[in-house]
């Protein structure tokens, strides 16, 4: 696959990452703030489930980006590359499958456990309840490894230019805020998926949209630091 193929593929897969990523947080992610997480999971019924199938859509369409992108960030450095791969192409993708995994599980446990009450559903609440812990657990390890991944890609894409300097300053802003709210969520809001409102990750969000139809439309720039790179039309700073 060429470079300009390779932009398209990945402006495309950020799209479909990031579209999914939104339709479980619309599907499912608000059951979670529920007073009563298992009643608020309960009334959501099929949607529990269309979000957890919306996660693991958005988690193995971003796997797919750092394999797409790891030979031509390799040839500005060989150690982002890795670095990328490893955070955003295993880590990261690990946590989304272990997220889908207790959301299908949640999806189940639920309903029985609004059903059975508090007197006679005390052990279905606590398998519930440390279901809710893992989930989490695993949702404070996405945040970092997301962020981390980012901060390697935008400041590989700063160095090389691939893509224009105002877009990765952009996405290394964006992304520093959202790992300053990941350890506001671990260290001040007891690690509350709601202890900071959503609109803090709007600024990643659109960041992330414009690089990708810059991907589609412009391709990667010509760079004097990585050989081979074919510059996409139009491609001016």
């Amino acid at each position: 696959m060429n470079e300009r193929r390779t932009a398209v593929a990945v402006g495309g897969l950020y799209i479909l990452g990031t579209v999914s990523g939104v339709a479980s947080v619309i599907l499912a992610g608000f059951g979670f703030g529920a007073p009563d997480p298992f009643t608020g999971i309960a009334a959501l019924g099929p949607r529990m489930q269309a979000g957890a199938q919306a996660i693991l859509t958005m988690g193995l369409a971003l796997a797919f980006v750092p394999i797409l992108m790891y030979p031509i960030l390799k040839r500005e450095s060989e150690v982002s590359a890795v670095g990328y791969v490893v955070f955003r192409g295993a880590l990261e993708t690990v946590t989304y499958i272990l997220i889908t995994a207790c959301w299908i599980v949640l999806a189940g446990l639920a309903p029985q456990i609004v059903r059975a009450g508090e007197a006679d559903g005390a052990g279905l609440r606590a398998a519930g309840e440390a279901v809710l812990r893992i989930s989490e657990a695993v949702r404070m390890m996405t945040v970092f490894t997301f962020s981390l991944g980012a901060l390697i890609l935008y400041g590989s894409f700063y160095r090389s230019r691939l893509v224009p300097r105002w877009i990765s300053v952009w996405g290394l802003a964006a992304i520093l805020v959202d790992l300053g709210a990941g350890f506001f969520d671990l260290f001040r809001g007891n690690g509350r998926a709601t202890a900071v409102p959503a609109w803090i990750h709007f600024p990643i969000f659109l960041q992330e949209m414009v690089m990708a139809v810059w991907m589609i439309v412009k391709g990667f720039r010509a760079s004097a630091g990585i050989p081979g790179v074919v510059p996409g039309k139009g491609g001016a700073a």
